[in-house]
């Protein structure tokens, strides 16, 4: 093979080892940030659902505290059903862009019913200016309730609108990205078919890499962001992330290893047939 070939055999390969890895890694986070089904399924499995309704029990309670009511005011006010109803609503307005208004109508019902209750059991006198507080104060335990579910409504939006905007690029760009792998591929092996083997291996080892630097250098499970349950949650998506591409590296590791012996092989056989001809020719 002259130099000018070998040179752009390499060029190729190089080439190759960058589109084939930017296929892998937008078709990963397509399937998985960017997948409604599977981020509802990540927040289910990190235990997302009852840590949120743990988080506001535990932030209405030091207001009930402070209002003077007693805790048993709080009592099946809110549970996970409702929390997991208003997040997952959420998730669809993010990555759908679902209309989405938090449900606590629900809460503020529940919380009434317990006043009420609380009232006439300590045959208290309502009026005018205790009714007044009593708003107030469902007023306030809703807006904890929608502050730890929807965290801040602009940011949320924000989101929303990124997100959508980057799933309608990503399946663009993982489509061409694919394509020019396909041609790449094609234009590879008429020129130097091993090349295939050293780019799947090349491909491989970085996707590998990507999992050995996350354990030893990027503290993922030390992530800690809004609260615990919303980075459990992150944590999850991104060791999800990392594990897929692991196990594509791998795959390809052993492909590029594989097809480097057979070609080798190959190369080796055909060299002796020529060779065996040869010698037939001149005896």
């Amino acid at each position: 093979m002259s130099k000018k070939r070998r040179l752009f055999s390499y060029l190729l390969s190089i080439a190759l080892v960058i589109s084939l890895f930017t296929t892998i890694v937008l078709t990963t986070l397509n399937c998985t940030l960017f997948s409604t089904v599977n981020v509802k399924k990540r927040i289910a499995a990190s235990n997302y659902y009852e840590e949120v309704k743990n988080i506001i029990v535990e932030s209405c309670k030091d207001y009930v505290m402070q209002s003077g009511f007693e805790e048993s005011i709080m009592d099946n006010v809110v549970n996970t059903y409702d929390v997991q109803f208003d997040v997952d609503g959420l998730v669809d307005y993010i990555y759908e862009g679902k209309d989405f208004e938090v449900h606590s109508n629900m809460i503020r019902a529940n919380l009434d019913k317990n006043i009420n209750e609380y009232i006439a059991n300590n045959k208290y006198v309502v009026n005018e200016n205790t009714q007044k507080s009593i708003n107030e104060f469902e007023d306030n335990i809703v807006k904890i309730y929608e502050r730890n579910i929807e965290y801040s409504k602009d940011t949320v939006k924000q989101l929303s609108e990124k997100n959508r905007k980057i799933k309608k690029i990503i399946p663009i760009v993982m489509i061409v990205s694919g394509i020019i792998s396909v041609i790449l591929v094609l234009a590879i092996k008429e020129i130097s078919t091993p090349s295939l083997g050293i780019s799947a291996l090349a491909t491989g080892a970085i996707l590998v890499f990507l999992k050995v630097y996350s354990g030893t250098t990027v503290a993922i499970n030390n992530i800690l962001l809004m609260n615990r349950a919303f980075s459990n949650t992150l944590i999850s998506i991104a060791n999800q992330i990392i594990h897929k591409l692991f196990i594509i590296g791998i795959i390809l590791c052993v492909v590029g290893i594989a097809w480097i012996i057979y070609v080798e092989a190959k190369r080796k056989i055909v060299k002796m047939l020529l060779l065996d001809e040869h010698s037939q020719v001149i005896r």
